[in-house]
This record gives C-alpha cells, sequence and structure tokens, in this order.
C-alpha cells in the first residue's frame, strides 16, 4: 500500500477536528483578505477593530459566515450562495442597541449558543458562537462588556 494511504486515515482525522473545533479568533488571526471580505460586505470600517469573530463556514473562514464584535458594533452575516434571498446581512452600533440577551445551546433544537440583539428601531438579530459554552460565555461576556463600554456615544450615523 503506498505510504499516503497509510497516512490519509491520520490526515482526514486532523482535517475534520480543526473543521469542527469550533473556536473564535481575535480580529489580528484575520488575514488582509479576510477583513477586505468584511469591509466589502459592510459590516466593517476602515479603522475598525475586530475584538472577537466566529465563524460557521467551516474550517474557520469568513467567505460564508461570521458572528463578531468589534470596538464599534455587534455584526452576523450568512451568504447563501444558492438561495441569495436568504442571504443575511445584519449590524448594530452599540448606540443603537437596546437590549442583548444570551441564549445558551440547546442541543435539541440548534447547538450553538446566540446572543439575541434587540436595536432601539425594533430590528433584531442572533449572534452566534459555535463552541463549548465556556468560550461561547467568554464571547459573550466581552461582547457585553463593550456593549456597556460604548452603549451611550453618539449613534453612528447610517448605521446598519
Amino acid at each position: 500500500m503506498p505510504a499516503i494511504f497509510r497516512r490519509f486515515p491520520v490526515v482526514l482525522t486532523g482535517l475534520l477536528l480543526s473543521a469542527c473545533s469550533g473556536g473564535y479568533r481575535s480580529g489580528a488571526d484575520l488575514s488582509a483578505d479576510e477583513l477586505s471580505q468584511l469591509q466589502r460586505l459592510g459590516v466593517l470600517a476602515s479603522g475598525e477593530t475586530i475584538r472577537l469573530f466566529d465563524s460557521q463556514d467551516g474550517f474557520g473562514r469568513v467567505r460564508l459566515a461570521g458572528n463578531f464584535f468589534t470596538d464599534r458594533r455587534l455584526a452576523a452575516y450568512w451568504i447563501d450562495q444558492y438561495h441569495p434571498s436568504r442571504t443575511g446581512i445584519h449590524s448594530a452600533f452599540y448606540p443603537a442597541i437596546d437590549t442583548i440577551y444570551f441564549v445558551p445551546a440547546q442541543p435539541a433544537q440548534f447547538n450553538a449558543a446566540f446572543l439575541e440583539v434587540r436595536r432601539r428601531d425594533g430590528q433584531r438579530f442572533n449572534v452566534y458562537v459555535g463552541t463549548d459554552s465556556t468560550n461561547a460565555q467568554h464571547f459573550f461576556r466581552a461582547a457585553f462588556a463593550e456593549w456597556q463600554r460604548h452603549k451611550s456615544a453618539r449613534p453612528v450615523p447610517g448605521s446598519h
């Protein structure tokens, strides 16, 4: 048997574990291309700093889905390549947020914890973190603290 086939189970196992391991990343871990994509989507401005980022795009990429918070806002997006009408791109600057609720993962329904973000204009969206409960709570506590620090600032014109 060729050596490549003997190593295949080890390589495949490593790829699957890395794809499913979840976990968020800091903004400093994102590449310039990934940051540019977020700017093109309109969920990241020049000079804005991502604090923590989580993706459900498999292998931790940002191309199709992401959930994050910055020094200015909370954001979530998913791109449905096959049904563009199902694509969702949401963000809210901290002063535009009325309330944030933490919803723990419920495996019977959806195996990811999330923040329900309620904006002052009545709109709502969810920021998901597909990781273990300890990491999810850390992500959400950090996001909540960032919101608390900035929520009384003046709203940014054109925030969406």
